[in-house]
Formats: structure tokens, sequence, C-alpha cells
């Protein structure tokens, strides 16, 4: 069953019904195994209308259903027992029922997931309550982009690169996923050195992640980094205070080697973006 009812507020029941192409399938488990999620899971949303830019001034369109009316989504972990609930081929799709600003689902809504310009886009049809006519709008490709993305890259003449990755979650927010350092042998990038996020964990219960890079000496495999640290869960929107510090690690170790210096603090929504 691939659409859930959904009990309103205001009014009676709704119903959103779910579908996705197969390519956006391989799409999402493949964006999920990158984020590190057990079980691919997306939340669709109905809320406000709003256009977003992210810092490389590319344009992210919520799929529009009316003036004021937009769907979008965002990957996010399973917590407990969820309702309204859509599983498609091993992916979980879960339909929030209403949003903080109280936009709750039109009467049908037909939404499908599809790939578009390497973007995770949507679709989306409602059926219009005084015509019957149904109206549709289209992300036209300005989706979520999918796979790894750079963020910053230093390229030595020794034929060696450094580059911080990162991963979307959303088509707002830009999660750190890797920092890399390749080399260039017999006609191809070799990777020597990479420190994900699970190597920047400690005994306290800070989340940390790389935020930027300044310079790179692949002579003894060490670099810069800003290292950021918050109290904010990577999967929550409400933007939360951000320390950062400067500090020297080996890339082949994954270990800090010394601290430089404090970074002003920062208030961030979003890790890399």
């Amino acid at each position: 069953m691939n659409f859930v009812v959904l009990e309103r507020l205001k009014k009676g029941p709704a119903v959103v019904w779910v579908r996705m192409t197969p390519e956006a399938r391989a799409a999402i488990l493949e964006q999920c195994e990158l984020l590190g999620m057990t079980d691919p899971t997306l939340t669709l949303y109905h809320e406000v209308s709003v256009v977003r830019t992210s810092s490389q001034g590319d344009r992210f369109l919520k799929v529009t259903l009316g003036i004021d009316e937009a769907v979008s989504f965002e990957f996010m972990p399973l917590s407990g027992v969820t309702k309204n609930l859509v599983e498609l081929d091993g992916v979980r799709i879960v339909v929030a029922l209403a949003t903080a600003t109280g936009h709750e689902w039109p009467d049908k809504t037909d939404v499908t997931f599809f790939v578009s310009k390497r973007c995770l886009c949507l679709s989306a049809k409602v059926a219009d309550p005084c015509g019957g006519l149904d109206v549709a709008a289209a992300a036209d490709g300005r989706g979520m982009p999918l796979g790894l993305i750079d963020v910053d890259e230093i390229l030595e003449p020794s034929q060696d690169r450094l580059r911080l990755l990162g991963i979307y979650m959303d088509v707002g927010r830009l999660l750190f996923h890797s920092l890399q350092w390749d080399r260039w042998e017999n006609g191809q990038w070799q990777t020597k050195g990479c420190i994900a996020r699970r190597h920047l964990r400690d005994s306290s219960r800070q989340v940390r992640w790389i935020a930027g890079i300044r310079n790179f000496n692949p002579e003894t495999g060490s670099a810069v980094i800003k290292i950021a640290e918050s109290e904010r869960s990577p999967w929550r929107k409400r933007s939360a205070k951000t320390t950062c510090s400067w500090s020297e690690w080996d890339l082949a170790t994954k270990a800090e080697v010394r601290k430089l210096e404090k970074a002003p603090p920062e208030v961030r929504t979003s890790e890399l973006s």
C-alpha cells in the first residue's frame, strides 16, 4: 500500500499517495548509506512555500501546490513507533501530519520522487476541491543534490589533493561527511587518508565535525583543519551555537597533533552551508 490516510485536526481525513521511480529508489538508498542511516527513511512535509538559497547560490525550490502551499522532504532516522508510514521497496516514507505553522495536507495529494540532473526531486499533484481538476507542480530538477559534495579542496603540485566532502540531508542542510587525502598514481586518484565523522567522536556529548581546511602538507601527511563542536544533533533543524578551533591533524593516523588557535563562535543551522 503506497498511501496514508491522515486524520486532520480541522477537517476530515486526507489521503497522500507516495510513488517513486526506480532511479529515485536507488538514489535514496545510496544517499541513506552515505548518511549512515540503517533504516532508509524520508519525511514528507506540507508547509508554507519558500525559496531557499545555498551558499553557492543554487536555487532550491520546494514543490508549490498553490500560492502559499508546498511539499518538501528530508532524510530523518526513525525514532520509536511512527504513524503515517509508507514502505516502498525498502524505503520508508513518513508523512508529517502538520508543521509548526499549522499547515495541513489537502484532501488528496499525489507525490512522486524522481531524479533529474543528479538531484532528488519531487513532483506533486493535488485535487482542486472547487473544480475537481488536478493542479500539478514539478521541481524542474531544482531538488536536493545527490552523493558527496566537494565543499573545499587543496591541490598540491605533488599531485596530492585534500577534499572536504559534505552530503545533503534535505534541500537546505549540508552535513560534514569526510576529509579525504588523495594522490594521483597510475592514472587515477588513490586514497591515502580519510577522516570521517566517527573518527571525531570523543568522551564528551558534543557533536564534532570538520568545518574548514587551511593548509595541507603531503610530505608529513598533516593538515590544519577547523574543528566545530555543538550540542545540537546534525538531524535537528534548530540553529545552535557552535564553537570552533584550528588544529593540526595527522591524516594517516586520524589523530590530532596539536591545537593551534580558537576561532570565533558561530550560529549554524547547517554544518557546512
